[in-house]
């Protein structure tokens, strides 16, 4: 069948139309609507960004965080082993080879020095601190009471010879401090000193007769 210019020409402009709207069909399929060619606009880009995996796994894992946690500090050891009252010139350990003895006591009266103190019948506690461990011993570490009759505590009195014990003990080496506690004189018989560390487990007690 012959086919006349005109019917050629038409049907060339209909397949040209075709292949124009099936190029714009599979441009739109490759292009995602509102893509761009920035870095910044480009929503695939950014996903990315925002998440890590571990390589060859797979699994979106989350931010990581570097530090050591705090965790709490630490505390001394509390005297907690009270001991039975001892006399004079006998040892009695605080533990880890420190030992306290009391080696001397007077009754004696004393002065109203300071704010809380009253004058009086005291009495004076000598004590002496022996140090056989391998380190030395923090004398400030020492909290030294006094009772007397039914456990009353006793007031301590700075007033002389008082002279606390102070500083440090080397090991091997010892220290004595001097403790004034007012106490009525017909009580001064059953006055208990009683000596305390935060660095050791044991309370120590001492009759000064």
């Amino acid at each position: 069948m012959t086919v006349s210019p005109h019917h050629d020409r038409l049907r060339k402009g209909r397949l040209a139309r075709r292949v124009g709207s099936s190029a714009v069909v599979a441009l739109s399929i490759l292009v995602p609507y509102g893509c761009s060619s920035s870095d910044d606009s480009n929503p695939t880009r950014s996903t990315e960004a925002a998440v890590t995996t571990e390589p060859g796994d797979g699994t979106v894992v989350g931010p990581t965080t570097t530090g050591v946690p705090a965790t709490a500090p630490d505390t001394a050891p509390v005297a907690d082993i009270v001991k039975e009252p001892v006399a004079p010139g006998t040892p009695a350990p605080l533990g880890a080879g420190v030992s306290v003895v009391l080696v001397d006591s007077e009754n004696l009266d004393v002065e109203a020095r300071v704010p809380g103190e009253t004058a009086g019948p005291a009495v004076a506690a000598t004590l002496e601190v022996r140090n056989d461990s391998s380190e030395p011993f923090d004398l400030s570490s020492l909290a030294v009471t006094a009772t007397y009759g039914d456990g009353t505590p006793a007031i301590g009195n700075d007033s002389e010879p008082a002279r606390a014990l102070t500083g440090t003990v080397k090991a091997g080496a010892s220290a004595k401090g001097v403790y004034v506690f007012r106490a009525p004189v017909k009580a001064a018989d059953t006055v208990i000193v009683e000596v305390q560390s935060a660095d050791r487990p044991n309370v120590v007690r001492f009759r000064v007769v």
